[in-house]
Formats: structure tokens, C-alpha cells, sequence
């Protein structure tokens, strides 16, 4: 089976101020976008079977619902594609625009409005610029700068339980997997998918693009490995950059009793975590992909809380291109310990549309902590998620991840 392919990238920094998304003391009073880059990137695949994928990847901290729902009916109505054939992931980058993804943010519906316009006209310049292409696949190890983010202490407030707070904790889990696919057109463009799996904090440096996703984009184009990145998030929920705040008395206080300030973060330190992935991304081989018919299992499985008064669905998607190569993309932030299962040969994208916020293993409940016990009530839950559900979640992705499929 032969594939076609052609990427871009659209700017959509807002032209007015909106608040940066991530913390609830941000708004209304809070820092505003003020970043240098914020982009959608969009990639087409197109195999000779007349099967397509479509991916956007937004600067967002997640893809807005709204903006998803308007480009399916667009796609679908133009071009015949259907909504399970389309990937919308965001960077998670917490330097991007407010987009109401929070209760305290507000929506942005002219803006958005102004986004699909643009969306519109690059599908439409894509669908002519598709070439010839060859596909393959890398990966490799980096390590020692992720560290999970979830430290158990016995806590005198829970009768001296060990509770989870937002701490490095060297014994948590980490995968340090870096995987790579090389998209080569016949006229020589590549493009380049990256996934690897850390939860990118925010700063306020206003030189580099959007935290960590923007900055190894910027540098694998300009070290002219490829000429558009597009860095998935993994499943990393639980995980994050293993550096530190300011090194000023008041930041080591605050470090001790919270753990890093992430919003005081220094320029030096991103850059440092950017060049270790690219040391080890130089030293990637790569192998072609045997392509296969396309084929797209999906899975809903539904996610309640202990008390059984609200729920959320998760759904789980497995896109084949045959068994060298597999997409698993999840609508939440999973926790590490579920990508780091997986086979080299699957991708994993996670913070797709329709976000239900983080999903922990059933393991992690007993302590709690922000990801487990707070974080659920921003996303509509009134608390913590059901174990015999989470349960079910590492039931449904070993049962994707190792099914036969049926082609199509």
C-alpha cells in the first residue's frame, strides 16, 4: 500500500489578550499570552486504498471541543472523511491561550471562530499538496531528565498515611522512550512525529515558543533533520522535566514545602532539557514501516466516581498501519505507567478532544493527591475514579494494543 502525505503549520497566537490556561490563579487577574509561537499543525495522510488520517496538533492545553467538532463536519462534507479517521491532540502546553478548558476560563468563541476560517483554507491547500512518501520509525532512551512528580509522605493530617504530593519522587515511574516517525516526500520535505511522555509546565520566558513542545520543534528544524515537528504528548499525567525553580532563598523554601515553582522556571533550564532529548534524538535509526490497510479499533470504556453520582467517558482508540506501527491515542492525561507498558511499536498520543482530565492505575488511589483527589472536580467529576474501573482501563488498553485486526 502506498501513502501520500503533506504538513503545515498555521499561526494562531491571538491578536488580543487571553489568559494563559493551566492555574486557577491566573484568571481573571492572571498572566496573559504573551509567547512568541503558537501554532496548529496539521498533517494528511492519505494511502492508496483511499483511506486518510488527518492530525492536528495545537498549542493548546487541550484541542477545544468546539474547534474539533466544526473541522469533522468540514472534513467529512469536503473530502469524505470521517470523525474516527481525524486526531486531535493538544501540545498541553500550560503557555497557551485560556479556552474555557477550565471552569474558571473563560470561552473564546471569536477567536476560535477566526482559527476554523484558517483551518478551513489549509485543508483545502493540503488536499492538492499531497506527495509521495515513505514512512519510518525510531526511538531511543533519555534519561535522568523526567522524574515523577508524585512523592508519597506519611502526612500527620492523615493520621500519618502516606498521601502523594507534588514532589520529585526518583522511585515513581518514568519511561524514558523517545520514539520518532520520518515522513520523506518525493520532492524531499520530511516531517517528523515525536512522542515522548512529560507533562510540559509553563514559565514565563517570552523567547522560546511554548514550553518544551515549541522549543524541540524550533531545533530539530533548524539542526535540518526535519522541516515540520510535530511533539505529541505521551501518557504522562504523573510525570515532568526534572529541573528546578529560581535559585533564590524564597524559591528554595517554597521548593521544600511544594516542590518546584513551576512558573519560575529559567530559560537556561528549558534549554538544557531540550538539548539532552536532541543529544539522544541524534542518534536515532530509523527502519521502514511495512505499510498495511488502515485499520481503527475503538474503545469507550466509562469511568465512574466512588460515589456513583457522575462519570466521564474515556475512549481509547487503536489505529493500525500494519504490525510495525500502531497509534493509541486517549481523550485524558494518562499516568506513565500505561505508555510504559506498551510495545516500541505503537505511539502513543495522549490529551486528544474531549478531554476528561488525568487517568491514574488503580494502584495510585490509596494516596491521592492532586492528580487522584482535586484535579477530577475541575473536569466534572465529584471525585476520585472507581478502582475496579481503572481496572477495566488497563484491561481495555492491553486488549487494543494486542488485538488481531481486521483490516479495512
Amino acid at each position: 500500500m502506498n501513502l501520500k502525505f503533506a504538513s503545515t503549520s498555521i499561526e494562531v497566537t491571538p491578536n488580543s489578550e487571553i489568559p494563559l490556561s493551566g492555574l486557577i490563579n491566573r484568571a481573571p487577574q492572571g498572566a496573559f499570552c504573551g509567547i512568541s509561537e503558537c501554532k496548529i499543525r496539521i498533517a494528511w495522510l492519505a494511502f492508496s486504498n483511499g483511506t486518510n488520517l488527518v492530525f492536528l496538533l495545537a498549542d493548546y492545553l487541550f484541542f477545544p471541543n468546539q474547534l474539533a467538532a466544526q473541522c469533522s463536519a468540514f472534513l467529512e462534507k469536503e473530502f469524505g472523511i470521517s470523525t474516527e479517521e481525524v486526531i486531535y491532540a493538544g501540545t498541553h502546553t500550560h503557555s497557551g491561550p485560556a479556552l474555557g478548558f477550565l471552569p474558571w476560563e473563560e470561552e473564546q468563541p471569536d477567536y476560535l471562530s477566526e482559527v476554523f476560517e484558517l483551518l478551513k483554507k489549509t485543508f483545502v491547500s493540503l488536499s492538492n499538496q499531497q506527495k509521495n512518501c515513505k514512512l519510518r520509525i525510531g526511538s531511543t532512551e533519555v534519561q535522568k531528565i523526567n522524574i515523577n512528580r508524585r512523592k508519597p509522605i506519611a502526612h500527620w493530617r492523615r493520621g500519618f498515611k502516606q498521601v502523594a504530593f507534588m514532589l520529585p519522587y526518583e522511585d515513581g515511574p518514568v519511561n524514558p522512550k523517545i520514539r520518532v516517525l520520518s515522513f520523506e516526500e518525493e520532492d524531499g520535505k520530511k516531517s517528523w512525529f515525536v512522542t515522548y511522555a512529560s507533562h510540559p509546565v509553563f514559565n514565563r520566558n517570552l523567547k522560546l515558543s511554548s514550553d518544551y513542545p515549541g522549543l524541540l520543534a524550533k531545533k530539530i528544524v533548524e539542526k535540518g533533520w526535519a522541516d515540520e515537528v510535530f511533539v505529541f504528548q505521551g501518557f504522562n499525567g504523573d510525570v515532568r522535566p526534572n529541573y528546578q525553580g529560581r535559585p533564590s532563598l524564597k524559591h528554595k523554601l517554597r521548593a521544600m514545602f511544594y516542590g518546584p515553582d513551576f512558573a519560575e522556571y529559567i530559560p537556561e533550564h528549558i534549554e538544557n532539557f531540550v538539548d539532552t532529548i536532541m543529544a539522544s534524538c541524534s542518534k536515532i535509526s530509523f527502519d521502514s514501516v511495512d505499510l498495511e490497510p488502515v485499520n481503527i479499533q475503538q474503545k469507550t470504556q466509562r469511568l465512574n466516581s466512588i460515589s456513583g453520582k457522575s462519570s466521564q467517558a474515556l475512549l481509547l482508540r487503536k489505529i493500525s498501519l500494519g504490525e510495525s506501527l500502531q497509534f493509541v491515542t486517549a481523550n485524558a492525561e494518562m499516568f506513565n505507567a500505561y505508555e510504559i507498558d506498551l510495545p516500541m511499536s505503537t505511539f502513543p498520543i495522549g490529551c486528544t478532544d474531549q478531554n476528561i482530565g488525568y487517568v491514574p492505575r488503580a494502584s495510585d488511589l490509596s494516596l491521592g493527591g492532586y492528580e487522584v483527589s482535586e484535579a477530577p472536580l475541575n473536569n466534572g467529576m465529584d471525585g476520585p475514579i472507581k478502582a475496579e474501573d481503572l481496572l477495566a482501563v488497563e484491561a481495555a488498553i492491553n486488549a487494543l494494543v494486542n488485538a488481531n485486526p481486521k483490516t479495512t
